[in-house]
C-alpha cells in the first residue's frame, strides 16, 4: 500500500478540481472503475501504465511529465530517492520541500533562497553545523 503525498498526486488533484470532476466522473470519463481511480487519488496506488494515459488525456495533464512524476513518486515511497540523493550528496532533509517546488515562481524561489542563505549564514557564525559550500 502506498502512503505517501506525491508531485503527481498533487497534479491530478489540482487538476480535477480545475475541470471541477469528481473521481466518479474521471473514472467514467477514463472507461475504468471508480475504485482504480480512487486508491491512485487516496495514496493507495499508482496508476498502472494503461491508466496513466487516460488521466492525463482527461485532465489535460503532459503525458512525459506525469510519466516522470510517477517515477519519481514510485521511488520515493520505496525509498530509493534518499538512497540516491545520499550518493548525489543531497541533504534529506530537503525532501519535504520538493513536492512544492514545481508549483513555485522563479521569484518565489529567489526569495527563499535569500532567506535559506541569510539563516545559514547565521548559523555558521554561531557556530553551528557544518562549513557551508558556496554554489547558489
Amino acid at each position: 500500500m502506498v502512503k505517501t503525498e506525491s508531485k503527481f498526486r498533487l497534479e491530478m488533484r489540482q487538476a480535477m478540481q480545475n475541470k471541477g470532476l469528481s473521481i466518479e466522473e474521471v473514472a467514467e470519463k477514463c472507461d475504468t472503475g471508480y475504485e482504480n481511480v480512487r486508491k491512485v487519488v487516496n495514496k493507495h496506488a499508482f496508476p498502472s501504465k494503461h491508466l496513466l494515459p487516460k488521466l492525463c488525456e482527461v485532465l489535460g495533464l503532459n503525458l512525459t511529465q506525469m510519466e516522470k512524476l510517477v517515477i519519481e513518486d514510485r521511488a520515493r515511497a520505496k525509498g530509493w530517492t534518499g538512497v540516491l540523493k545520499e550518493a548525489a550528496g543531497l541533504d534529506s532533509r530537503i525532501e519535504p520541500f520538493m513536492v512544492y517546488l514545481p508549483h513555485l515562481t522563479q521569484s518565489d524561489l529567489d526569495e527563499l533562497l535569500a532567506m535559506f542563505r541569510m539563516k545559514a549564514e547565521r548559523n555558521q557564525g554561531n557556530g553551528h553545523h557544518k562549513k557551508m559550500r558556496r554554489g547558489a
